[in-house]
């Protein structure tokens, strides 16, 4: 595997917290992914295959737009707490877009045996899109860490400078044993899936 709740609510549009109380001068470079989970998600399909996903609308899809091949993202699952941590592996695509490799084979998302349906049938402008993730550390979601003094947001994606971002994943680090440079960014993940989708066309098992 690849290495790399005060609660703070931003307006709508914007896309990092720079109006709350507590704010530090810079953003530590890494993202926060808010995942609902219910009916049309879930985070077992989630970790099994290596994504994070939203839909229902632009609002919850456009700042996924903002992370790219290696960015590092801290899963949270509202009300719930943190469930994880990884490194994107591609960028944001429309679940009927994106691919998966499995056993070697190129497989369409919605070909996956998923646990829930994903807006399959959603309208255009409602459905889901998808992020790919090389996760490096998940827990079940009934091990979601939680505190009282973590960041949360209701936004899909946000790149925090709230000091109790610091706190959030200095003390997740602490409790999963994760250090500073396992959650670097990897330049070489965006050659090594092109490479592996290279090699399923030759069938060779990745």
């Amino acid at each position: 595997m690849l290495g790399k709740i005060l609660e703070v609510w931003e307006v709508p549009y914007e896309y990092t917290v720079s109006t709350v109380k507590g704010i530090s001068d810079d953003w530590n470079g890494e993202h926060y992914f808010c995942y609902g989970v219910g009916d049309k998600r879930s985070w077992e399909d989630a970790v099994k295959y290596g994504f994070v996903s939203a839909g229902g609308g632009y609002w919850y899809t456009k700042t996924m737009l903002n992370l790219e091949v290696g960015s590092c993202i801290w899963a949270y699952i509202p009300a719930v707490g943190y469930v994880g941590v990884g490194v994107v592996t591609d960028t944001a695509k429309p679940a009927r877009k994106s691919i998966f490799l499995v056993d070697g084979q190129k497989v369409n998302f919605f070909d996956l045996p998923l646990k829930t349906g994903y807006g399959k049938d959603s309208p255009a402008g409602k459905e889901e899109y998808i992020v790919r993730v090389d996760w490096m550390k998940t827990v079940l979601q009934s091990e979601a860490v939680s505190d009282k003094e973590f960041f949360s947001n209701q936004n899909t994606v946000a790149r925090p400078t709230a000091d109790s971002w610091d706190f959030t994943i200095a003390r997740l680090k602490e409790l999963w044993g994760i250090s500073l440079q396992q959650v670097e960014s990897d330049p070489n993940i965006e050659k090594k899936f092109n490479s592996d989708m290279q090699q399923s066309k030759k069938g060779i098992e990745v």
